[in-house]
């Protein structure tokens, strides 16, 4: 009987011990998968002021200064909050001279393929295992039959690499000048990763806020 019962006990604690390292072996595989999906840190970039202006549809500007034409109080304020977003200048980097491991980013945008590259500089980075986030600033002219002079285009993207391969990019900052009018969008990242555009058309006359749009970079990078 003694003996019935030992083995008995014995049972009972040889499956404990099995329960318990199926257990433990269960909860590392999910540290693990866990620890696979760190989320980015994103850096803020640009000017949060830019969720708090509420601009009017269209306002009146005076493109060549003429000292005839009178704008409205109202009108000059819109245009300087709105000429205050634009941050496009204060932003430098280091200038990167050779593109040879940008060169599949710049193939994939459409502007830039179209382009003539005057400066490509690096402003900051970001890098998280595998995924590397470039901050690109870029100048660049096309030539177009459509118009009598070159579009000018200034941008600046965020893109991705994924074990140094270009995966996607979006764009935080563009502005095209064509011969007489330009179009503008105005990007703001939080660092929750979610960026916020406000898009504009100006022309000789007026500045058209066009709306405001967002995309979560969390999914969109995934």
């Amino acid at each position: 009987m003694r003996c019935l019962l030992f083995i008995l006990i014995t049972l009972v604690a040889s499956c404990n011990n099995k329960s318990e390292n199926t257990s433990s072996g269960k909860n590392e595989v999910i540290v693990d998968g866990q620890e696979k999906n760190e989320t980015i840190p994103y850096k803020e970039f640009g000017k949060s002021s830019i969720l708090n202006i509420e601009f009017p549809k269209e306002w009146e500007i005076n493109t060549y200064e003429d000292t005839v034409k009178k704008i409205k109080k109202e009108d000059l304020d819109f245009q300087n909050k709105f000429a205050a977003l634009d941050y496009f200048k204060d932003k430098g980097g280091k200038n990167v001279i050779d593109k040879t491991f940008f060169y599949n980013y710049i193939k994939n945008d459409s502007l830039l393929k179209l382009s003539k590259i005057e400066s490509f500089s690096l402003l900051d980075s970001i890098i998280i295992n595998q995924k590397k986030l470039f901050y690109i600033k870029t100048s660049s002219s096309i030539d177009s039959q459509d118009y009598e002079m070159p579009l000018v285009v200034s941008k600046i993207d965020l893109v991705m690499f994924n074990k140094n391969e270009f995966n996607k990019s979006v764009n935080l900052f563009l502005e095209v000048d064509y011969p007489y009018s330009t179009k503008q969008n105005i990007g703001y990242l939080d660092n929750n990763g979610i960026v916020y555009y406000k898009k504009f058309k100006i022309d000789e006359d007026k500045t058209y806020y066009l709306g405001m749009s967002k995309i979560n970079l969390n999914e969109y990078f995934k």
